[in-house]
């Protein structure tokens, strides 16, 4: 299976994105800038951020240049977010590898300045939330002294303020608050943080500082404001560059959230308008990720398959393959021409190829249901993967029902009502309009009518003239596979039993002879019970419409409508409805004579062998 995590190693091509955000943040002259590298969520920008630090951390970027990866998840539950970023990016500087012996005494000196600035700004918003804005209301309503009680209160909370606020300077800092609104910032505060900061970066002796902001889009709105405020803090650093990977949506709905209350009489189209414009202050280069194409896609789909194939060291030598094939055909397919010379096992060769090649026309299906989000496609792979698994637990899986599988789950989803209606028409038996279905889609201009009319779409009818054909498979195991996901609405399906599968299997041996079958076998079906004995001749149906010019099916039908087995020849005529006449074998010619002579009243059954056919002229 693939794991749903962020990588940096590029199966998509997106390293022509990362390339564009690194030119920008790279580039000297454009320092101090904030990127914004916008995408739907599972859209790849977490990759990219791998990447592009992979490649910052490397020649020849890694002499100049100190990288600081911050996840915001991570401190999604720290009471302030603010303080967290800017001490979590301070620590990692200070304590970043790439910083040379002789400089690192001095960076920690200068750090120190910079944390001190960072428990002040920290101090400031606690004592304004905490202590002024109650403390100012309490004096209003004259319910006691003002200082009293806010000296009160530092002694509770010594321990989260800075020293010196507790001390004989106290009183004086608390009264030196009430002179600036708790609703204004501290603009000395904020310049002595950038100052120190900027002190700091000098004292490293690296040309730039990059900070990659991930996982802002999954905190809450609180959280996702503290540390955009705490990123406005470093605006205007020298050789300073912030790239932020987030879904513009989420980030521009966090801002209408927080600050909504603040925006009194305004109108509807104002206040969200709030979000848009606090991003475009914020973010000075903005970069929208475009969805994966149908042929990019397919590029990811077979990059993955080969993946999960190949050892570490093969799949290596094939992306190494890949990203030179990107590089230089930047909107071609990298497809089995490409992939099959660079793999030497030919076992692993005929256990992909089948996956390619089926991929390949549906891959704008995918595309399309999947909005071209890679997440996604990881998700519906990984799902295939399961059923696939489970289907081999029961010994279920040969190659046409893994295919047939993967059919099915495109139509899944694609469009949950067809499936839906794919499981009805196989709950109740009904493979005529399955059959119909695939009929229709080979055909040009071919007319839908009636329960089939939601099927005529571009999608499902290239999706149904591919191999294999539902017709030809036990449909019973594809949904049994598929249950899980449906709880109470496919409750109660089953698969074929083993007993079964078992029985069909050896009375179509090639070992199986005329006289075993008359004499074993017969007795055996007949003695089927239930839906096991209708399980039978629609498994056995399938066999048959899945090879239609070989004997063996044709040669058990003859000796169960011979033996005058229940519904056997009513079963059969249906079968031959279902073939081309022109694909039975004329060696069934005799058997097929006699059960024309022994039905010579049914006018119907005369009539399908009337054409010139091979079985027609050996029935003479």
């Amino acid at each position: 299976m693939w794991h749903d995590n962020e990588t940096d190693k590029d199966f998509l091509g997106f390293v022509v994105h990362e390339k564009l955000v690194r030119s920008v943040i790279t580039n000297d002259a454009n320092l101090p800038v904030t990127f914004g590298l916008f995408g739907d969520w599972g859209s790849g920008k977490s990759s990219i951020l791998k990447i592009l630090k992979s490649d910052l951390e490397d020649k020849p970027f890694k002499e100049d240049t100190i990288v600081i990866y911050f996840d915001g998840w991570v401190f999604e539950g720290y009471d302030d977010a603010k303080s967290a970023l800017m001490q979590e990016i301070t620590t990692q500087l200070v304590d970043h590898k790439s910083l040379a012996n002789e400089v690192k005494d001095n960076v920690k000196e200068k750090a120190k300045k910079v944390f001190k600035s960072i428990k002040w700004l920290r101090a400031l918003k606690w004592g304004a939330t905490n202590l002024v804005i109650p403390g100012v209301a309490a004096y209003a309503t004259g319910g006691f002294s003002l200082i009293p009680f806010l000296l009160g209160k530092l002694r509770e909370n010594k321990d989260t303020l800075v020293e010196k606020v507790t001390g004989d300077e106290g009183v004086k800092f608390l009264e030196d608050i009430f002179k600036t609104s708790p609703a204004e910032p501290d603009y000395s505060s904020v310049r002595e943080f950038r100052e120190s900061f900027s002190e700091l970066i000098e004292a490293t002796g690296k040309k730039r500082l990059v900070v990659l902001i991930d996982d802002l889009d999954r905190c809450s709105p609180q959280r996702i404001v503290e540390n955009l405020e705490a990123i406005k803090l470093f605006l205007n650093v020298d050789k300073t560059a912030f790239v932020i990977a987030a879904d513009e949506a989420i980030i521009s709905d966090a801002v209408y959230s927080v600050y909504t209350a603040a925006l009194g009489n305004r109108t509807s189209e104002e206040k969200h308008n709030l979000g848009k414009d606090y991003l475009e202050k914020l973010i000075q280069v903005p970069y929208n990720l475009p969805r994966l194409s149908s042929m990019e896609v397919e590029t990811y789909i077979n990059m993955l398959l080969c993946k999960s194939c190949l050892n570490k060291d093969e799949f290596e030598e094939l992306r190494l393959k890949f990203q030179e094939f990107i590089a230089e055909k930047k909107n071609s397919i990298f497809d089995w021409e490409n992939i099959s010379p660079l793999i030497k096992s030919e076992e692993i060769k005929q256990k992909i190829y089948p996956l390619v090649s089926f991929m390949a026309p549906v891959s704008d299906i995918i595309a399309s249901s999947m909005d071209g989000n890679p997440r996604l496609i990881k998700r519906f792979l990984n799902a295939y993967e399961l059923r696939t698994n489970l289907l081999e637990v029961g010994g279920l899986a040969d190659q046409k029902t893994r295919l047939a599988l993967l059919k099915l789950m495109v139509i899944e989803r694609t469009d949950d009502k067809l499936f839906q209606q794919l499981y009805s028409w196989q709950k109740t038996q009904d493979d005529k309009h399955v059959e119909e279905l695939e009929t229709l889609a080979v055909k040009k201009d071919a007319k839908y009518d009636g329960e089939l009319k939601a099927w005529d779409t571009p999608s499902m009818r290239n999706l149904m003239a591919q191999e294999p054909k539902f017709s030809e498979i036990d449909m019973k195991t594809l949904f049994w596979a598929t249950r899980a996901s449906y709880g109470s609405a496919m409750t109660g399906l089953t698969l074929t039993s083993q007993a079964v599968r078992d029985l069909i299997s050896a009375v179509l041996a090639d070992a199986t002879t005329d006289n075993m079958i008359e004499q074993s076998f017969i007795p055996r079906i007949k003695a089927l019970t239930g839906g096991d004995y209708i399980d039978f001749f629609k498994l056995l149906d399938k066999k048959i419409l899945s090879n239609p010019s070989h004997k063996s099916g044709y040669n058990v039908y003859f000796f169960c409508v011979d033996g005058d087995l229940p519904n056997a020849y009513t079963s059969f005529k249906s079968l031959l409805s279902r073939v081309t006449i022109d694909d039975i074998p004329g060696s069934m010619g005799a058997k097929f004579k006699k059960i024309k002579e022994k039905h010579s009243k049914d006018t119907a059954f005369q009539n399908l062998f009337k054409g010139d056919t091979e079985i027609s002229r050996a029935m003479k």
